[in-house]
């Protein structure tokens, strides 16, 4: 054992070239005769078993910038000491660093995630496909690939997304990445489930603007066969004829393109009315629409907003809005301006194609988007987001982790909690009310 001992406490270029001094070093061991006394000497330099008096020589050699005064157990940070190194300017060495030191949560954020970078925005456009169950759980093809049978060919779909919108009739959102031309009649195969593309709205062209139109306004179009789907006024000529609108919710199960007018809310005092259809499936034309017929139908509102979601009709894919009357329009009785209704017209296909959005303000410059200023807002710098003051712990961070060449910023929230207690007294009666009330305000501020 004191071989072993001397092996491990004496360096081997001394004990190479000093061999009197091991020898001096063996015969003190030697000397000492006590293996409790051997065994402590290995206790002392174990830094969970060394005594208290020596804890300030492990500071002195792993935590020289380290306060005396942590937060957590001073045997535990000497501990974790390496792995705090090791980590050096990652998000994760700042946390551990605080919480042992000072017992606090702090954020690290990067404002070069803030620069304006050109063209830098992201462009999402959701495209769907609807479908019938032949067979089988359609649940189980959820963010898989599976294959799509056309008349043509055969190919892969990817599916992101699945809303279920009636009994056995499903939403399917796919990846627009694919190969292949889909067409209505097409199955979505897999070894346990098959399903039926219908049809869906393909576009809608204006063939009539109309007048008095608002941009946001939002209509509901239906034909006597396939579910409603909704339309939004996107752009008004002058005097608010139609100049470009969008679909913003589809229908599905269409058998053929048809017709609708739309009426203004300001023409007809009802914000979503949908009075009028034309469809090639009854052999209407505009003509004798207006001329030669008789047309009974009903004037509705939509009511999409309801104090509990859960509760809203609009979840019923049948739902067309509010009955606010039922109409007969006769052309011999009735001196309706045509001009002011617009007609729309509906063509249909596979896919519904929703209006794209970027997914993020990200190219754009805004309230949160910043042009590279070489000092704040760039590449190579970072912010500790903490209640604390900079000023607090800046040279500890410099002497630790901080990384060579990153500009360093503090930001620290300022809170201030003031309780009220309010006596209020209603006259004429001997009851009062007790309000407490905690008011929060808080401020940020960033130090350099």
């Amino acid at each position: 054992m004191t071989k072993v001992s001397i092996a491990h406490q004496v360096p081997n270029h001394v004990q190479a070239n000093y061999p009197a001094f091991v020898e001096f070093v063996q015969a003190y061991y030697d000397w000492l005769k006590n293996e409790h006394l051997l065994n402590g000497v290995e206790t002392i330099v174990d830094i969970e078993e060394t005594p208290e008096q020596f804890i300030k020589y492990f500071k002195r050699q792993l935590a020289r910038d380290i306060p005396e005064e942590i937060h957590c157990c001073r045997r535990l940070f000497y501990q974790k000491i390496k792995d705090l190194y090791n980590a050096k300017g990652t998000e994760s060495a700042y946390k551990l660093l605080f919480r042992l030191v000072y017992g606090l949560e702090c954020d690290v954020v990067y404002p070069s995630e803030q620069v304006l970078r050109a063209s830098d925005g992201r462009w999402k456009q959701d495209i769907s496909l609807f479908v019938t169950i032949n067979y089988g759980d359609i649940n189980g093809i959820f963010e898989k690939s599976v294959d799509i049978q056309t008349p043509a060919n055969r190919f892969k779909i990817y599916v992101n997304r699945l809303v279920e919108i009636a009994d056995g009739v499903y939403e399917v959102f796919i990846d627009k990445r694919y190969s292949g031309s889909i067409t209505v009649g097409s199955y979505i195969i897999t070894s346990t489930v098959r399903a039926t593309v219908v049809t869906t709205l393909n576009s809608v062209k204006i063939l009539s603007p109309g007048s008095g139109f608002k941009v946001g306004e939002i209509f509901t179009v239906s034909s006597p066969s396939g579910s409603p789907s909704v339309v939004k006024v996107m752009e008004v000529l002058p005097g608010g004829g139609l100049k470009r609108v969008q679909l913003i919710q589809f229908g599905y199960g269409y058998e053929s393109a048809f017709v609708n007018y739309i009426l203004s809310s300001k023409n007809s005092g009802i914000t979503l009315a949908t009075p009028f259809t034309e469809s090639s499936e009854s052999g209407v034309n505009s003509s004798e629409f207006y001329y030669d017929i008789t047309e009974q139908g009903f004037i509705n509102r939509q009511t999409y907003l309801q104090t509990n979601i859960m509760d809203a009709p609009a979840w019923d894919s049948t739902y067309v809005g509010e009955v606010i009357s039922e109409f007969i329009y006769d052309n011999n009785q009735s001196g309706i301006d045509i001009d002011l209704y617009a007609k729309l017209s509906f063509d249909l296909g596979p896919i519904a194609k929703y209006p794209g959005y970027y997914t993020s303000n990200d190219g754009f410059l805004n309230d949160s988007i910043y042009i590279q200023d070489s000092y704040y807002y760039q590449d190579f710098s970072y912010v500790i987001r903490i209640n604390q003051q900079l000023d607090q712990y800046k040279e500890l961070l410099k002497s630790t982790i901080h990384p060579g060449g990153l500009a360093l910023f503090g930001e620290f929230d300022i809170s201030n909690n003031f309780k009220s207690n309010i006596q209020l007294k209603e006259t004429g009666q001997f009851t009062s009310l007790l309000l407490g009330e905690v008011v929060n305000t808080d401020d940020i501020i960033t130090n350099h």
